[in-house]
């Protein structure tokens, strides 16, 4: 079981229903439109054993079947705690963060602003 927490745009919805078709999936009702807001506590995340989005971390400790969480951002600020850690080292919860989604557009945006000093933009 599968659970999303925050809106797909169509497209990225139909390619993860069709990667998953073997799968039960599920999607939170009102889920956040933003990748980076904290996902809605929803009853379904309690069955899932993988979670996509940005579940509360005590709803992650919460559950008895989630196995792997991958954060939809590159920062998991939320979870990076000495008791989240540890708490979830001990349920066997894996947690992965999405920083390579985001490649292109960080190198994009410092490319930006070298060439803007190069140019001396600023002054």
């Amino acid at each position: 079981h599968i659970h999303v927490d925050f809106q797909l745009p169509e497209p990225a919805l139909d390619l993860l229903k069709s990667r998953t078709r073997e799968h039960h999936l599920s999607f939170a009702r009102g889920g956040s439109a933003s990748v980076l807001a904290p996902g809605q506590r929803d009853p379904a995340l309690f069955e899932a054993e993988i979670i996509f989005g940005q579940p509360a971390p005590d709803d992650l400790l919460q559950s008895s079947a989630v196995r792997l969480v991958q954060i939809s951002s590159s920062g998991i600020s939320r979870y990076d705690t000495p008791d989240f850690r540890e708490a979830a080292a001990r349920k066997g919860i894996q947690l992965c963060n999405s920083a390579h989604v985001f490649n292109r557009a960080c190198a994009d945006h410092l490319f930006a602003f070298l060439l803007a000093q190069s140019r001396q933009l600023p002054l």
